[in-house]
């Protein structure tokens, strides 16, 4: 019986096209529709949060004169996510734009977001990567697999004014994707430099090894050691934890001339909020959902009673009824909530891509999935009600005759349609409304950080 009943849903609908065609579209695109409003500002956030750690990086804080006892202070802490290292031996001799030459580990690169524009980093001894416009500080052009010779300042330990020149030949084997520039450090008062050059740990020694050497042919001391700076990002909530804690370990054990306070990523850490989905915004999205779906019901009202009232004088009883209907709504609404979610996800990412961001941005779309269970429930309810109101309607009509609604019924159908046309265009320009309202704030900052480093020093 179940299966009889099946096949009889499946052809009622492919009977009745078009107006299962047209049902089937204001499911979807309702759907689809709830989906994109409640991603549309979430997901605006999100791309701007990964535009701003594509740019600034995903770490969270830094010591940027960072001592050997940093890193043990640093792996005890129970806060502690990730941690990535920077290690400068000097810099590279140019006029602008002052450049440090160093290693980094693999856990700063992801930090960091490091990438390069073209071929790899230094993987064998005598291998460099640098960014593009030290590239041509150095009168190279930015052609991976050339030789280029890098003079480097490194400066002495008790007079870090005074320099040592050393000069390497290097194979440039990828054009790093500026950084080094961008991240000006906060609360860096030794103003220490990160690495526009980077090389591999073995080169530097060898290249502060031979600095070494000349100092002491010059019997001029000690040359400054390598400088390490530490990145890290802490478990999520413990933010404050992180700060107070860095920062109390600092003013122990650092000089008043030192850094005596950590850096905090502004950019991509703590000034950027991620959207906050407000009890009237979802309300009257799913409103707005609610009465699309009750809407296009009313439409098929009658026509729809009609074919039950046949039914009913062929010999079915009310169960199979109540079964058929279901049916029917289940092969409709599982494909539009479906097929509607992604629709939903793909005009969010369109509509960011045409109002807001460049191609050259990824957009992340990042569906609220609670307010939007919510919906695909409250959705499933509005359409079995409306199924269940076709039956209650189909029961009350005689079985003779037109087979139709009654006169005042009709007439109190119609005043319903035109009452829910009213009140979806309502709902729909006040949604608008707030949304354009809402979109403000994001693109703000979006056009604010898009333009500014991401630290200015105290």
């Amino acid at each position: 019986m179940n299966h009889d009943l099946f096949t009889l849903a499946r052809q009622g609908i492919l009977r009745r096209r078009r107006s299962s065609l047209l049902l089937f579209l204001v499911l979807l695109l309702s759907f689809a529709f709830a989906v994109m409003m409640l991603s549309v500002m979430g997901s605006m956030d999100r791309t701007n949060a990964e535009l701003l750690k594509n740019t600034y990086g995903g770490w969270y804080g830094a010591i940027p004169d960072g001592k050997a006892e940093d890193r043990a202070f640093l792996e005890q802490r129970d806060w502690l996510d990730q941690l990535g290292e920077s290690v400068n031996y000097g810099r590279v001799r140019v006029t602008t734009p002052v450049s440090g030459v160093g290693s980094v580990d693999e856990t700063f690169l992801e930090l960091g977001r490091i990438r390069l524009d073209e071929g790899r980093l230094p993987e064998q001894p005598g291998e460099i990567a640098m960014e593009a416009d030290l590239i041509a500080a150095l009168g190279y052009e930015p052609t991976v697999g050339q030789i280029i010779s890098v003079p480097m300042y490194i400066p002495q330990a008790e007079d870090p004014d005074s320099f040592l020149l050393v000069s390497w030949d290097f194979v440039l084997t990828g054009v790093l994707h500026e950084y080094a520039h961008i991240w000006i450090l906060e609360a860096n008062a030794q103003d220490r430099l990160l690495n526009s050059a980077i090389i591999l740990p073995e080169d530097g020694e060898a290249i502060i090894a031979e600095a070494q050497a000349r100092a002491d042919s010059y019997e001029s001391g000690l040359v400054r050691p390598p400088l390490t700076s530490y990145f890290y990002t802490p478990m999520e909530g413990m933010e404050e934890t992180l700060r107070d804690e860095v920062d109390g370990h600092l003013a122990a054990t650092r000089s008043a001339e030192e850094d005596f306070s950590g850096c905090i990523n502004l950019s991509a850490g703590t000034v950027y909020l991620l959207a906050d989905y407000n009890t009237f915004y979802v309300g009257l999205i799913l409103v707005i959902t609610l009465l699309a779906v009750v809407a296009v019901y009313l439409l098929e009202l009658q026509s729809d009673v009609r074919r039950i009232v046949r039914l009913r004088s062929l010999g079915a009883s009310k169960m199979q009824l109540r079964r058929l209907l279901l049916l029917e709504t289940v092969l409709l609404a599982v494909p539009a909530v479906a097929l509607g979610t992604a629709l939903g996800a793909a005009g969010t990412a369109g509509l960011l891509r045409l109002l807001v961001f460049s191609g050259s941005v990824a957009v992340v779309v990042a569906i609220p999935w609670v307010a939007v269970a919510v919906t695909v429930l409250l959705w499933v309810l509005g359409v079995a009600a409306m199924r269940m109101l076709t039956f209650q309607a189909a029961v009350r009509t005689p079985m003779t005759g037109r087979m139709s609604l009654e006169t005042k019924q009709r007439r109190r159908v119609a005043k319903l349609q035109r009452g829910f046309a009213w009140g979806l265009t309502m709902a729909l320009c006040l949604v608008t409304t707030y949304s354009v309202l809402k979109y403000q704030k994001p693109l703000e900052l979006y056009t604010y950080y898009s333009g500014t480093f991401s630290y200015s020093p105290r």
